[in-house]
């Protein structure tokens, strides 16, 4: 599977960005005035993938204020997907898209697959079908890290919604996708953007090869300012940084509004795929969706359906 990977996956397209819209700001805390470089910052979360209370605090806090945490964790590694696997998905995927009469050329966006950019593939996935990727001891390890700390950051939001209890709970946050981001060798650098303008919105990326000067970049704080999202080009260098990461040390959780992008994937310093995984979760009440990244013009059973045809009435 890995050389019919290599032979569909050397193709080009040109590179695009969600079109951003000024925001509503929401400052939960006051923001600090940053002259000097920042980092993304990391909280070392218990190995058995449960933040104790003073973990769960200090996380919500960076995430709140910064936009983005890496949630640093021993014992994910042992229950991540292997690069080999995901990058098993991704070919499979690209072989029945070409199948199907797809020009890989080209950007194109399909319910099984969206190639965003050049050499930068984007998959949803299903826990019922990609049981290798989605195994459920994986993704229970990855919501007992996540939902605590969202749950914390939900309890102190100024929500626009009534609520009937007092306190969120973890188990009351709503997993809306998951899926794989996949770049191969040649990608180019995106442009910045964020993945949607509304609050409410988080992601949990979990790099599953080592990241260092080729992951993703994050304007720290854009979050919760207008300004950034009306500019999309940072200001200031000093608050752009990068996660360094080995292969699933850890999580990076992240707020949809946070000005990032993707780094340009040197074949030199890293000549296989890159794959992340993510998951997407959304605040009890929050009416923000994210169906504008993921709206798709066929699937590949429709195109498949329609070449048949074509081919009957032949």
């Amino acid at each position: 599977m890995y050389v019919q990977f290599l032979a569909v996956a050397l193709f080009i397209g040109r590179t695009h960005s969600l079109s951003l819209q000024p925001q509503q700001a929401r400052l939960l805390h006051p923001k600090r005035a940053h002259a000097e470089q920042r980092s993304v910052r990391s909280v070392h979360i218990d190995p058995t993938g449960e933040p104790n209370d003073d973990q769960t605090l200090e996380a919500a806090h960076v995430l709140q204020e910064d936009g983005v945490v890496v949630l640093l964790c021993p014992g994910l590694k042992n229950v991540a997907p292997t690069c080999g696997q995901a990058i098993d998905v991704l070919a499979d995927v690209l072989v029945k898209a070409k199948l199907a009469g797809v020009n890989l050329e080209n950007l194109f966006r399909l319910s099984e697959i969206i190639h965003r950019s050049y050499r930068r593939y984007d998959i949803p996935l299903s826990s019922t079908k990609d049981s290798k990727v989605c195994n459920l001891e994986f993704l229970s390890f990855v919501d007992s890290m996540v939902k605590p700390i969202l749950g914390m950051v939900y309890d102190d939001t100024l929500c626009t919604t009534e609520r009937s209890e007092p306190h969120c709970g973890k188990h009351d946050l709503q997993v809306i996708r998951e899926g794989l981001i996949t770049s191969i060798a040649g990608a180019q650098t995106q442009q910045f953007h964020a993945d949607g303008p509304s609050p409410g919105l988080f992601n949990a990326f979990i790099p599953l090869v080592p990241v260092a000067t080729q992951g993703t970049e994050f304007w720290l704080g854009s979050h919760d300012d207008p300004r950034f999202l009306k500019e999309k080009i940072p200001t200031n260098p000093n608050h752009i940084s990068n996660p360094v990461m080995s292969r699933a040390q850890g999580i990076i959780l992240f707020d949809y509004r946070i000005v990032h992008r993707g780094r340009a994937h040197d074949p030199v310093e890293s000549p296989g795929p890159r794959p992340i995984f993510y998951r997407t979760y959304s605040l009890p009440g929050t009416s923000a969706d994210d169906s504008h990244n993921y709206s798709a013009d066929h699937s590949i059973s429709s195109l498949k359906a329609r070449s048949s045809n074509r081919n009957d009435e032949n």
